[in-house]
Parts: structure tokens; C-alpha cells; sequence
């Protein structure tokens, strides 16, 4: 108590120092109208934090004679609540809305004094440094932030004859409550924020996330999410996993079992159709180390697939400009592939070997609408037989020994969207012919072990080195998958017979072989230039530029031994129809006359049976019938 004096003394002195006339009857510091509105705007918080608390106490005192008075952490009037003759005479005393109690305006004072000291006070009577507050009881509690600044304080004041040593504990108990309310609310904006600052990382999560309880039902769900399954992610809110997932129930009885799922393909239901996705999931845990409930990211199969194809180089280099094309047949060749590029249909590229088949194919994947998607070649001369099925259309988890555990996509879904590049297609095994076939046919394939058809859109781009049309005749190729590859024929001639691209290809070789092997450029004597210009290249472009390797390792310093080459065959492989070849002419057929003739050969072969005639060309008995009588074909 005897603290309490000594800070009401002290309040006294600094009065008198600050000049503070004690004989004035009210505050001399009122805020005008637009101070106000200031004010409150500026203590808002404050202000709406405290009416609640301020109401619900007003019910425990009406009728007391005591209101109550809320001010900033200057001391200036916020809010003034209590019984009408109380707040009249307040009123009368000029304590009102924007009046300032400070120490340094009316002197000492419970407001003024506490906020200086940073103590709850009460005053009461000759406490007061006015002569017109004495008549006044006033107990202050300072309201404080979560950093211990004040903010504001509260107080209840009534007639100097009704002081309760208890009024002073309510100030103070009130002024804990206002910052229990702040701290109780920081935390909650804190909350919040963290939960949307949380919220706004997972929505920009490239793959969908899912919180599930127990039993599968959808607590949350991101944005990623709602735009694979092609719904408002909000909407997924409560629904089961097992609207999307048919075989949930596994995914949920691994999780149980305290167990992660890591990259496993499942198959989603999207809509009316199916689509793929890689999941992952992770049990979720309460404080007490309960399971509660999964967390489940999925990621599109087809993305995955891009990725793959971004790193594992599965992408096509080589463009229409890459191509060294100065004779006219080639320059007629990239003009007749430049023109197909863009269609769909399938294209076989017939040439010896090291023409520049797949350059061919690469620069016609690029300069498609499908560039943006995988080029996957896959050589089916180099690949055991009993593997090339496998390789093809993937297999299942454990569909034979050594499978990889959970299965593997085949080239066929990898280039999904993009194009298969069938390499060496004339060393296909027949039964594996047939299932080719199929696979185009359906455009859909089935993994080996399998029982699920996977829909595919890839499209195909084979190449040989060998005569199909030869093959065919001789039982070991199938007629109709050559009418299904070779809808556009492209045949790449010989480097003996556009020996005019053979100065071109020298200096680009000669440039890229001495970058790689960082050495000069070397000279070529004119003896050895006329040799490369005589010689017939039975190895072509390849067995140019292997060549040229030599001569940049040896500073040109090499000869040509043609001997070398004497046993060597310089036959080509050729087409009865599409591009023919010749010295100095390329006769190109429109996709008309190769589709004529290609019906026409097929009503002849399967002897005019036109079921298997529409079955051979991969089309439907009625489009057969259209397409002949557009082409004015008779089978009769």
C-alpha cells in the first residue's frame, strides 16, 4: 500500500513540474471530429476486441453508479460505458470520446498515472491532482500486447463514496481478459496464415494431394487434384477415394499395415473413362503416434512419361534442316517428307543401311504435331525374340521371371502421343507380326501377363534396309502389316546415286569429327578426294563418316582401299511402288494412287473376299465400299 502512495506522490510531483493547472474543471485536450474518426480507425482492434467483453461485464454492474472507460495507450477516451447519470456527468466533466487524460493534460490520475508507471492504480478523492476529479473514484489496468507493450487500459470509475478495493481487481482482471483475447486471437491469425501460407504451397503442387481418413473418406484435396479429375477440388471434400479408385481398399489396408506405397501405377476413374496415375501415399499420425488417417499424391502417367523423355534422351534431334540435301533426289525426299509430316498415317522408309533412315524419321517426328512428345525408337532386329513382345507392350508384375517388381510400360505406351519408330522392322518374327497388327489395328495393346487393354495413340514410323515387297512373297512377312506400314512408302537412294550430297557430307564431317577429336581440320590430298568421289559407299552415309574419323586421326594421311570393299553388295532395296528411284528422276505417288493401288493388290491377294480385303487395310467393309466406288474400282 505504501508503494501505492509513493507512486500517487510521485504522479503529484511530475504534475506540478509539467505546469498543470489544478483549479481547471475538465480536460483541456479534446480531439476534434476528424481527430476522432482517426482514432478510432486507428484502435479499431482494440475497440471490437473489448465491446464484447465490455457488454457482457455492463449486465454485472448496471445500477452500480460505476461505468466503464477504455482509452489507448495515450490515455485518450475510446469507449465509455455504464448508467445513464453516471456517463451524464462524465459527460458534464468534458470525459468523453476523444478526451485526453494524460498525466502531462489533468495531472494525476488511475488513466494517466497508470500508463506512465505501467501499474494498475486506484485513485480516489484527494488522489486526484484536479480539484473537480475528486469527487471520483477511478480503478486503471494497463492492457498490454503479446510483446508487454501497452496498448491501451481499462478502467471502471464511479462517485468518490462507492470505493471496493474489489473494483480495482476487476480493472485488472478485465485488462488480463483484453490480453488473453489478443494473444488468443494472434495465435489464430498466426494459425490461419500458416494453414492458407500451407494451403497456397500444396495448390501449387504439380501433382494432386488427398488427406483421407481411415476410411477413405476425402478430407482434403488440393487444386492439382480437382484438375485431374475434372471437378471443383472443393466438391471432393467428403466424397470416398473409392469414387475414383475401384481397388481402393488395397491402397488402404497397406497403409494400415504401417506400410508407404511408392510410385505405383493405378488406374483412376476420370469422368466416363479411365486415366492413369503413379501414386504415393504416407500414413498420417496424431501427437499421441495414432494413425489417423493417409496422405495420398498422384501424379499423371502421361507426365511421367515426359519426363522420362526429357532425361532419358528419348527425343527426336534431327530436322528437315539437319539434312545434307544438295542432288535432287534428295532434295525431292525431304520435300515429299516435309509434305507427310503432318499426317497421321503411317510411314515406312525403305533404304540400305546408313542411308539416313531414322534422321529421316526424326526430322518427320519434328516437323509433326506430335514433336512435343517422345520419339522412342526401338531396333527389332536387336532384340531377342522372346523379349521384343515385352518390349513392345510392357509386361505386368510378375508376368515371368526377372520381371521388374510392379511391371514396366512397353514402347508403346511410352510414346504415347508421340511416335514409334520401328527400326529393322523386316527382322519382326511372324507371330510377333500378327500382334503388331493388332496393336495398330485397335490402337490399344494388352502387357505381357496382362488382362487390362491400355488405349494408345502412337504413331508409327518403320524403316527396313531389306525388300518387303520380296519378303512378302516369300512367306516371311505378313501382307497385310505391310499395307498397314507402308500407307506413305518414302525410299532413301543410295549415296552412289546422288554422289553430288558426297562434297556436303565430306566438310560437315570433317567439321564435327575434328571438334569432337579437338584436332585440326586436315587437307585432303586431290588423289584421295577423287577416290571418295569414285568410291560406291556400300555403307553409305555411315561408312563416309567413319571414314572421315580416320582421316581427321591421321591428319589426312590415309587411302581409300577400295579392295576392302569388293565383296560387298551394292543392290538397294526397292518398292514396286511409292517413290521410285532412279539416277536423275523421283516420281513421287499422291496418297490417292497408293491408296488405289494398295486396295486394288488386296482384292486381287485375298480373292475378292472384301471381308478380308477391309480387315487386310485395317477399315470397316462400308469405307471399303466408299473408297472403291470414289476410285471407280470393280471387284467383279
Amino acid at each position: 500500500m505504501e508503494e501505492h502512495r509513493e507512486l500517487i506522490r510521485e504522479s503529484f510531483k511530475r504534475s506540478e513540474s509539467y505546469g498543470v493547472n489544478s483549479n481547471i474543471t475538465a480536460p483541456n485536450t479534446v480531439c476534434s471530429e476528424d481527430e476522432i474518426n482517426s482514432l478510432l480507425q486507428k484502435n479499431n482492434d482494440l475497440i471490437q476486441l473489448s465491446l464484447p467483453f465490455i457488454k457482457r461485464l455492463y449486465k454485472f454492474i448496471q445500477g452500480t453508479g460505476f461505468m466503464m472507460i477504455l482509452t489507448d495507450k495515450n490515455g485518450c477516451v475510446l469507449s465509455i460505458k455504464g448508467d445513464d447519470l453516471i456517463t451524464e456527468e462524465a459527460y458534464h466533466s468534458n470525459i468523453i470520446i476523444g478526451a485526453c487524460l494524460k498525466e502531462d493534460r489533468v495531472g494525476a490520475n488511475s488513466i494517466g498515472t497508470s500508463i506512465v508507471t505501467d501499474t494498475p492504480l486506484q485513485f480516489s478523492g484527494d488522489d486526484h491532482y484536479l480539484k473537480s476529479y475528486k469527487k471520483w473514484t477511478c480503478s486503471t489496468a494497463p492492457i498490454h500486447d503479446s510483446l508487454k507493450n501497452i496498448i491501451g487500459t481499462f478502467t471502471l470509475a464511479g462517485h468518490c463514496d462507492s470505493i471496493h478495493s474489489h473494483t480495482l481487481g476487476i480493472a485488472i482482471a478485465g485488462a488480463k481478459y483484453l490480453e488473453d483475447r489478443f494473444e488468443s486471437r494472434k495465435i489464430h491469425t498466426e494459425l490461419d496464415e500458416a494453414y492458407q501460407y500451407v494451403n497456397t504451397i500444396i495448390n501449387t503442387f504439380s501433382f494432386g494431394v488427398f488427406a483421407l481418413d481411415l476410411d477413405g473418406k476425402i478430407l482434403r484435396a488440393n487444386t492439382t487434384a480437382g484438375k485431374f479429375l475434372k471437378q471443383p477440388y472443393e466438391e471432393l471434400v467428403g466424397k470416398s477415394i473409392g469414387d475414383f479408385i475401384p481397388d481402393y481398399k488395397t491402397i488402404l489396408k497397406v497403409v494400415r499395415a504401417y506400410t508407404f506405397i511408392h510410385d505405383e501405377e493405378v488406374e483412376f476413374k476420370v469422368g466416363a473413362g479411365k486415366e492413369r496415375f503413379i501414386i504415393n501415399s504416407h500414413p498420417l499420425y496424431n501427437a499421441q503416434d495414432k494413425l489417423t488417417g493417409i496422405l495420398l499424391s498422384f501424379r499423371e502417367f502421361k507426365r511421367i512419361m515426359n519426363l522420362v523423355h526429357k532425361y532419358s534422351g528419348m527425343r527426336a534431334r534431327y530436322h528437315f534442316k539437319d539434312i545434307i540435301n544438295k542432288s535432287p533426289q534428295m532434295k525431292r525426299i525431304v520435300q515429299y517428307a516435309q509434305t507427310v509430316a503432318s499426317s497421321p498415317s503411317t510411314i515406312l522408309i525403305q533404304g540400305e543401311s546408313g542411308t539416313g533412315k531414322e534422321v529421316i524419321a526424326q526430322s518427320i517426328h519434328n516437323a509433326s504435331d506430335r514433336a512435343s512428345h517422345a520419339f522412342v525408337p526401338i531396333n527389332c532386329g536387336a532384340i531377342p525374340e522372346n523379349l521384343i513382345e515385352s518390349e513392345l507392350f510392357g509386361y505386368d508384375d510378375g508376368a515371368f521371371t526377372g520381371a521388374k517388381k510392379g511391371g514396366h510400360p512397353g514402347k508403346f505406351e511410352v510414346a504415347n502421343a508421340g511416335t514409334l519408330f520401328l527400326d529393322e522392322v523386316g527382322e519382326m518374327p511372324m507371330d510377333m507380326q500378327v500382334k503388331l497388327l493388332r496393336a495398330l489395328q485397335e490402337a490399344e495393346v494388352t502387357r505381357v501377363g496382362g488382362t487390362k487393354t491400355i488405349p494408345v495413340d502412337v504413331r508409327i514410323i518403320a524403316a527396313t534396309n531389306r525388300n518387303l515387297r520380296k519378303l512378302v512373297d516369300e512367306g516371311k512377312f505378313r501382307l497385310d502389316l505391310y499395307y498397314r506400314l507402308s500407307v506413305i512408302p518414302i525410299e532413301i537412294p543410295p549415296l552412289r546415286d546422288r554422289r553430288s550430297d558426297i562434297p556436303s557430307l565430306l566438310k560437315f564431317f570433317l567439321n564435327r569429327k575434328a571438334l569432337k577429336l579437338n584436332k585440326d581440320i586436315p587437307v585432303i590430298r586431290q588423289s584421295l578426294y577423287d577416290d571418295i568421289m569414285a568410291h560406291d559407299w556400300p555403307g553409305n552415309i555411315r561408312e563416309l563418316e567413319n571414314f572421315v574419323e580416320k582421316i581427321v586421326n591421321f591428319n589426312g594421311d590415309v587411302q581409300l582401299d577400295l579392295s576392302a570393299f569388293s565383296n560387298f553388295s551394292t543392290s538397294t532395296a526397292t518398292v514396286d511402288d511409292g517413290l521410285k528411284i532412279s539416277d536423275d528422276k523421283l516420281i513421287p505417288l499422291t496418297l490417292k494412287e497408293m491408296e488405289k493401288r494398295a486396295i486394288i493388290d488386296s482384292i486381287r491377294i485375298n480373292n475378292r473376299n472384301m471381308s478380308k480385303v477391309a480387315k487386310t487395310l485395317g477399315i470397316s467393309r462400308n469405307t471399303l465400299y466408299e473408297k472403291m466406288k470414289r476410285y471407280d474400282i470393280s471387284y467383279k
